[in-house]
């Protein structure tokens, strides 16, 4: 029999046991979604969404990005340094957002949301005061290969707000009771953090790592820049349908973005382990070693997130329809299909954020991403008012087609690596003709079936081969 180790590469296997995690907490978001809509009403849901991705924006911002200055260093080295100063910057940082957005909370109610939810925003933003903290330990536990423990972090803020949810739903409490979950999951997720680091931070001598913080606070600056952009681009559209439309477009477009995103349950793994990776052979200099972990990253995820995106669309409506009205339902075929196929653009071109942020080109990524946040702004500033939740969908994927080009031009400039591949493509293309066939020709229910499975059997064995082949290839090296 073949050892599984011996077909799959190590960081395979490391980014399978983060996409293991990011599974669960990606099935646990669509439960809380979608329970939240058939309970709440879709204009309520469509409230909640905008505060909680408001609240998450903010959040954010409190870490300042150093978590990727852990991976980028902890790539080369485990040098752990950083940690505790980190640590009191995201506390620091944390109180100044709380204190920014409840001061802006009047003006936040005022344009984007539909009626008067000022106490629930101020309820939600204390999931501001923990939060960035768990990300910055979650980050500490991915770059020491403590695989296990890091996709617990996330499993037990998901995992406790289900319950929870489910909880209130059956009890018949209102919105402000699943507030208050939202903060108390956060808050578990960010103690359970402390917990898994806590054979270090016991070890740590805080406040002697300033003047270390001081050397890396420029690349901890372009880095804050750069990854703040990327959250915005992936979420500016719903906030800016809370100001130009209203809530209930923002409810049934968060329903097709959360289910778009499901297709990234594979990346996520991959892009996560991705980065201490490229930090670590790009010091080495091994360009032509990255190229080839970075091909077989992106056909990994090209091929198995293509199932699953074939499978979203071709079934969305029949998922869907359980819990909220049919003709609801059919609002998202077009929005879903344009935003997962945006997401598999994301996907074709690899984790290419990550390269270029472990790499010089941390700087041209920054100027990037304010280039593509203000190209997104205009789409949705001049579409939505049009065709509302269509337009701000094809700003996503205007942006995200924009982005694969630049990034396939900097990577090739900056290290001569050459990362869009046939295969990708091919996947992606064919995966898009397989729905668009569907739809025009109105397969009946048992064919897209058959369509899906025949693409799981060919999927799964193009990984058997294609791993036992890099296998032989390796060994031969």
């Amino acid at each position: 029999m073949i050892q599984i180790a011996k077909i799959f590469p190590e960081y395979i296997l490391r980014s399978l046991g983060l996409a293991l995690g990011n599974i669960t907490q990606k099935v646990f978001s669509v439960v809380n979604i979608l329970i939240l809509t058939w309970y709440l009403g879709i204009k309520d849901f469509g409230n909640l969404m905008i505060i909680v991705t408001i609240v998450d924006v903010i959040a954010r911002f409190a870490t300042f990005s150093l978590q990727n200055v852990i991976y980028k260093r902890m790539g080369v080295v485990q040098d752990l340094r950083l940690v505790p100063t980190v640590l009191y910057l995201a506390f620091f940082m944390s109180l100044v957002c709380y204190i920014l957005i409840n001061v802006a909370s009047d003006f936040i109610n005022l344009h984007l949301l539909d009626s008067n939810d000022v106490d629930n925003l101020h309820t939600l933003s204390l999931i501001i005061l923990f939060k960035p903290m768990a990300q910055v330990l979650k980050s500490t536990l991915v770059a020491s290969n403590r695989i296990k423990k890091a996709t617990l972090v996330d499993q037990v803020e998901f995992g406790s707000r289900t319950v929870g949810i489910i909880s209130l739903v059956l009890v018949g409490k209102g919105l402000l009771s699943i507030i208050l979950v939202y903060v108390i999951s956060s808050f578990l997720s960010t103690s359970y953090s402390f917990l898994a680091n806590y054979s270090e931070l016991k070890s740590f001598k805080f406040g002697t790592s300033i003047n270390y913080l001081l050397h890396n606070w420029k690349l901890s600056a372009s880095l804050f820049v750069s990854s703040i952009g990327v959250i915005l681009i992936f979420t500016l559209d719903r906030i800016m349908l809370g100001w130009l439309a209203s809530s209930e477009v923002v409810g049934y477009y968060v329903l097709a973005s959360t289910l778009s995103n499901l297709i990234l349950l594979i990346h996520n793994g991959l892009a996560l382990v991705f980065r201490p990776i490229a930090s670590n052979l790009i010091e080495q200099g091994k360009l032509l070693e990255l190229q080839s972990i970075y091909r077989n990253f992106t056909n990994w995820s090209s091929i198995s997130n293509s199932i699953l995106f074939i499978g979203i669309n071709l079934f969305s409506i029949l998922i869907l329809s359980m819990f909220v009205e049919i003709e609801l339902a059919r609002k998202f075929d077009v929005i879903l299909l344009i935003l997962s196929f945006n997401v598999m653009l994301y996907i074709v071109s690899g984790p290419s954020t990550g390269l270029l942020q472990m790499s010089n080109g941390f700087r041209y990524e920054a100027i990037n991403v304010i280039l593509f946040v203000l190209l997104n702004f205009l789409l949705n500033y001049w579409l939505i008012p049009l065709i509302g939740g269509v337009g701000a969908a094809i700003a996503t994927i205007t942006v995200g087609l924009v982005r694969v080009i630049v990034h396939y031009w900097q990577i090739k400039h900056l290290l001569n690596l050459n990362i869009l591949g046939y295969l990708s493509g091919a996947v992606t293309l064919t995966a898009l003709s397989i729905i668009l066939s569907s739809w025009y020709f109105k397969f009946p229910f048992y064919f897209n079936v058959i369509l899906f499975v025949i693409t799981l059997v060919v999927s799964l064995f193009w990984f058997v081969n294609n791993q036992k082949a890099h296998h032989l290839d390796n060994n031969q090296v």
